[in-house]
């Protein structure tokens, strides 16, 4: 299962391309997806729940299984994607040929679960004959990756497609985000910052994800407010293509939280009920309040650091930086 099969090239007539073609067939819990190598995808569009087709004259069918037919191939890379719907067995058949003849006939045959993903390839190369070299659907590994920014503070989760919140600026292009300090005329102590109020985002992408642990620490001028999950901490989980967010903070997908503005840390445990798809992040949002209130201005950067341990993605960190102006 998986490995690579070399098969035979054969002499065919000139029009080799116009009469090539490539044939998938799966039966299995599973959403068959095909790219060729212009990245011209066959399959489910998650965001619309139709079934795409970019590649021309391609067809998609479905009758107890799946079928995708792709005439006229193009050189190169062609990647199968199988999405898990349910947990079982799966078979998947790949035919290739020219005209009425058979190239290539082979079959592949594994256990898929809900929501995992198994990748394959099939490489064409069309000289004086059609050559495919074929690498069998095999469980895509754990790619998971973190990125941080700080964003503005309005935001609505619940709206369809959601308001994020608008990122800082960065108006000398440093890689700081800027925010201004509100003085006292009176005696120069902090009455704000501008914005008063500011996200810290962690954002989270890795299809497979399920488990993952935070340590985010922070600078002293800022706490977090309110200083618990809810409010001050905000779980999502954002679907990219339609821009849809469901919020996980006070549901069992977030074990443990813990919000600590003493020692400048916010620790939570996530394990996710459904793990993350190809098209989706998790994003933790923590909202920033002056702590500084009354007191003098620190003019030093405030720096944001996560630490995230990803099941089978090791660990993962993550900063991002305010100047003050």
């Amino acid at each position: 299962m998986g490995g690579k099969l070399g098969l035979q090239t054969r002499i065919i007539p000139t029009d080799i391309q116009r009469l090539s073609y490539l044939t998938f067939i799966l039966h299995s819990n599973a959403d068959l997806h095909v790219y060729d190598p212009l990245g011209r995808h066959v399959g489910m569009n998650y965001g619309t729940g139709d079934i795409e087709i970019q590649i021309p004259g391609a067809t998609h069918s479905s009758n107890g299984g799946q079928e995708i037919y792709i005439p006229c191939l193009e050189t190169g890379n062609y990647r199968i994607e199988l999405v898990g719907t349910g947990d079982g067995e799966y078979t998947l058949d790949v035919i290739g040929g020219v005209g009425d003849t058979i190239v290539s006939e082979d079959s592949f045959t594994s256990t898929i679960t809900s929501d995992e993903v198994h990748d394959g390839n099939v490489n064409v190369a069309m000289i004086t004959g059609l050559t495919i070299h074929i690498e069998g659907p095999e469980p895509e590994e754990t790619h998971a990756t973190i990125k941080k920014d700080f964003r503005y503070a309005k935001v609505k989760f619940s709206k369809e497609p959601a308001n994020l919140g608008d990122i800082l600026l960065d108006s000398n292009d440093n890689g700081k985000y800027n925010v201004s300090y509100v003085l006292s005329k009176k005696d120069c102590n902090v009455k704000s910052t501008n914005p008063g109020q500011l996200f810290g985002v962690i954002n989270i992408t890795g299809a497979g994800v399920t488990n993952i642990s935070i340590n985010d620490t922070f600078g002293s001028q800022f706490d977090v407010n309110p200083g618990k999950r809810g409010g001050g901490v905000e779980v999502i989980r954002l679907n990219s293509t339609t821009c849809n967010a469901v919020v996980l903070t006070d549901t069992a997908n977030v074990s443990s939280a813990e919000v600590n503005n003493d020692i400048n840390r916010v620790k939570l445990i996530i394990n996710l009920t459904e793990p993350l798809k190809p098209n989706e992040h998790l994003m933790i949002y923590v909202k920033f309040r002056t702590a500084l209130k009354h007191k003098m201005p620190d003019y030093s950067d405030f720096i944001n650091h996560a630490k995230v341990y990803v099941d089978n993605g090791g660990l993962l960190a993550a900063q991002a930086t305010i100047e003050f102006e």
